[in-house]
């Protein structure tokens, strides 16, 4: 019963952990969200004078009306400075700090069955030694990892998509222009959706042509083998597959075009609002500037966000279900 007790006090423990870890990764992103606002805020004329810190502001403006750069530029630096580095720090110790109370927890519970059920443990060593060695560390530092990069990805698509419609409002931008990147926004996202989802679809069915060219290759070696005479027929055999791979190499390269293209985003942002706004960058300059490498930045998160596989969870299926069945 104390064992049991033990188990749901660290089970707790690592819950708070997650919790804190969430917290830091959201100061972090924070911190450097404030940096870039504020660099944005007090290089454009119209908006100059005010440090934000995205819940209120403050006057950075000399007693004889000019801009304190000294103040700004000074909040910047200590924001980074040690903040920001700190913090980072802090998060990278926690997370492994987790993934080590993770696995030892993990550990003792499959140990504590073990104890509880000897017969059953001895029969089946095997899959208990290489599920305590094996499954639960790589189980434990992917957990970590993908928790960590999701809340850390999806913390920057909102403080970017945040910190993009506060610097128009600041800055008294017309409605025309919200909407055009609203339009933009929802017309280079539904793309991108789309575009995965087909190349998706693609990629699997090219993955099993690839397992079943293996297949087949694998059986003609054997046949040739057991029958060298036949090496014309392989020869042949081989040079067909080699079409089928380089066919095969070009749609895995084609399925990286929508990823490839983010990084011409900004400057797609930029020519889109030069035909359809304004051809007169003199007096907001700055506003496109950084509207168009917010819009970028968030579609590098999006991406990064979409990317994230638990391969764990996909992997190593059969020995999990064994050690169910076992306990």
């Amino acid at each position: 019963m104390k064992n049991v007790k033990n188990f749901k006090l660290v089970a707790r423990q690592i819950k708070l952990l997650l919790f804190l870890l969430f917290l830091l990764v959201f100061i972090s992103c924070y911190l450097g969200t404030i940096i870039k606002l504020n660099l944005f805020l007090n290089l454009s004329k119209r908006t100059q004078g005010i440090f934000s810190y995205l819940f209120g502001q403050f006057s950075v403006i000399k007693p004889s009306g000019e801009m304190n750069w000294n103040k700004c530029l000074l909040i910047c630096f200590l924001c980074f400075f040690p903040s920001k580095l700190i913090i980072d720090i802090l998060t990278n110790y926690l997370k492994s700090y987790t993934k080590q109370k993770l696995k030892i927890n993990l550990s003792q519970k499959i140990l504590f069955c073990c104890y509880q059920s000897e017969e059953k443990a001895q029969q089946h060593q095997n899959i208990i030694r290489e599920t305590v060695f094996e499954i639960v560390p790589a189980f434990a530092n992917q957990f970590c990892d993908y928790f960590f990069s999701f809340w850390k990805f999806l913390i920057e698509i909102g403080l970017e998509i945040y910190i993009l419609f506060f610097r128009l409002k600041v800055s008294n931008s017309s409605p025309a222009i919200k909407w055009v990147i609203i339009e933009f926004l929802l017309a280079i996202l539904f793309s991108y959706l789309f575009f995965t989802l087909i190349v998706n679809k693609l990629e699997k069915q090219n993955q099993r042509k690839k397992e079943k060219i293996y297949l087949l290759e694998k059986q003609q070696i054997g046949q040739f083998l057991n029958n060298p005479q036949k090496i014309g027929k392989l020869l042949r055999f081989i040079k067909e597959n080699q079409k089928q791979n380089n066919l095969s190499s070009l749609h895995s390269t084609f399925s990286q075009l929508a990823n490839l293209m983010i990084p011409g985003i900004s400057i797609s942002f930029i020519f889109f609002y030069y035909q359809t706004i304004s051809q007169d960058f003199s007096s907001n300059i700055w506003t496109v500037f950084f509207t168009a490498w917010s819009i970028q930045r968030i579609f590098f998160s999006f991406r990064s966000l979409m990317l994230l596989k638990p391969s764990f969870f996909q992997k190593k299926a059969s020995q999990r279900k064994n050690l169910v069945k076992i306990f």
